[in-house]
């Protein structure tokens, strides 16, 4: 039964009063609404969570939808990319990070290499300096050049690296020649300038081509008009007898041009016997000593040899008189040579003459060869009076421009001259840096430094001495 107004009115007999049967009333009624509030909001509560199970189904299912087109995706990737493309790649990767660790340690070394080349570089230049410095000081102090002038050759000498084959360390002992020989200022430069192109044109050391350029200059021989004409001459001698440069210097040393200049001769007349009896396979050395002692014998012949010169029918002064003739040694050998021949005598009487003139053996083989070949000789001269000196060693020299060996020595000649330009900058510092340096160690040695660090050294080759005997 229902708990209403009216029961409770009934079993209680009316004993309530009106006014808290009313109170009762509306407290229960009161009471009867909120119960059927909440059933309504637990009914609500529950038709909520019945859609949120709805939602999260369904976001189940789409979520294992997409695993499933995951794993569709990469097994699609896996069939399209082929098995050794994906290795090749991987391989790549890792090769990839391997360059990047070598590019930072390349760099570091490239850092260091750069250091020791630029120290090296220093080292070089200071050196190169230090050397030619000492070469240049050599003409102040034994060849007699002040010190204004070294200055300004050391200048010259410089500039004139990188055009010519040899550097200015040679350059440098090639002047100190010429200034002994008593050449100074431009003249010497000009020498020295000469001589290396000479040296070059014939593959030559230097000091020996600077020593026949000398010999040449010194002389005073006819028919040389410069360095530049010396040296053409000298290399057209080369060039038509059987020689090289070097003897060409050697045939020089023998004190041969002096006295051809004394009896008259030119250098033309001196190179083309050189070049004639050179052909017959005798050293160039062997023949100027001959030819010299020929010269004087022709220009100033003994009592014995007058007689002999006379029953040919020649005086005394003859042949000195041809040799100061132009093309004087061609004109006294095609004297004589006549003269044997008209004279009637036989081919033994003739070298008998010859013989007592000469000196007989091997001393009268010179002039027994010109004779003899007279022709040869005649065209020696023709072949050395073609051009002058300097236009053909001006020819000679623009021709060896030209090749490859004589661009990278020119080129090694300029780096070199750079390097000493170079080094006399650094020098200063560098010595500075010495002195510091050998102060600091001498301090050093005086403080007792080097005393201990031996005393350390002793010790621990004892102590290594004392462990190697006990593993013994």
């Amino acid at each position: 039964m229902a708990l209403d107004a009216g029961s409770v009115f009934t079993l209680l007999g009316g004993k309530f009063a009106s006014g808290g049967f009313r109170e009762f009333d509306a407290a229960n009624k009161a009471a009867v609404r909120s119960a059927a509030s909440a059933e309504a909001s637990i009914a609500g509560a529950q038709d909520r969570t019945a859609k949120a199970h709805d939602t999260a189904a369904k976001a189940a299912g789409r979520s294992a939808a997409a695993n499933d087109a995951v794993a569709s995706s990469g097994r699609r990737l896996r069939e399209s990319v082929p098995l050794a493309a994906m290795d090749n790649w991987a391989k790549s990767s890792d090769q990839a990070g391997k360059n990047l660790t070598k590019l930072g340690t390349v760099a570091t070394k490239g850092a260091a290499i750069g250091l020791l080349t630029l120290g090296a570089a220093t080292v070089y230049a200071a050196t190169k300096a230090v050397t030619f410095n000492r070469e240049m000081l050599k003409i102040s102090t034994q060849a007699g050049a002040n010190t204004a002038e070294v200055k300004s050759m050391s200048t010259a000498i410089l500039a004139m690296g990188g055009t010519v084959p040899q550097g200015p360390q040679k350059l440098a002992e090639s002047l100190y020649h010429v200034e002994s020989a008593g050449f100074r200022g431009a003249q010497a430069l000009s020498m020295v300038k000469a001589a290396a192109m000479g040296a070059a044109l014939g593959n030559a050391n230097l000091e020996a081509t600077t020593q026949a350029m000398i010999a040449t200059m010194a002389s005073q021989i006819k028919g040389v008009h410069g360095s530049a004409d010396a040296m053409g001459q000298l290399n057209a001698i080369v060039g038509v007898g059987d020689m090289r440069m070097e003897q060409l210097a050697q045939a020089m040393a023998t004190g041969l041009l002096p006295s051809a200049a004394n009896a008259g001769l030119s250098l033309k007349d001196v190179g083309a016997a050189l070049a004639t009896v050179t052909d017959n396979a005798t050293p160039a050395n062997v023949v100027a000593t001959r030819l010299r002692m020929t010269i004087a014998l022709m220009a100033a012949p003994s009592k014995a040899a007058s007689k002999q010169l006379e029953s040919i029918g020649l005086t005394s002064t003859s042949l000195a008189k041809d040799m100061r003739q132009p093309n004087g040694l061609l004109k006294a050998v095609e004297d004589l040579k006549t003269h044997l021949k008209d004279s009637g005598k036989t081919a033994e009487e003739q070298n008998a003459v010859l013989s007592k003139v000469f000196g007989g053996g091997r001393s009268s083989a010179v002039i027994q060869t010109l004779i003899a070949e007279t022709d040869r000789l005649k065209s020696k001269y023709d072949q050395l009076g073609a051009t002058n000196g300097p236009q053909r060693l001006a020819k000679s020299w623009a021709e060896f421009q030209q090749s490859q060996s004589a661009q990278f020595a020119e080129l090694k000649s300029g780096a070199e001259a750079f390097a000493i330009t170079v080094g006399d900058v650094l020098l200063p510092d560098l010595s500075k840096l010495a002195r510091e340096g050998s102060h600091a160690l001498d301090g050093f040695i005086k403080s007792g430094g080097a005393a201990q660090v031996g005393g350390g050294i002793e010790s621990l080759f004892t102590t290594l001495g004392t462990a190697a005997g006990d593993l013994i």
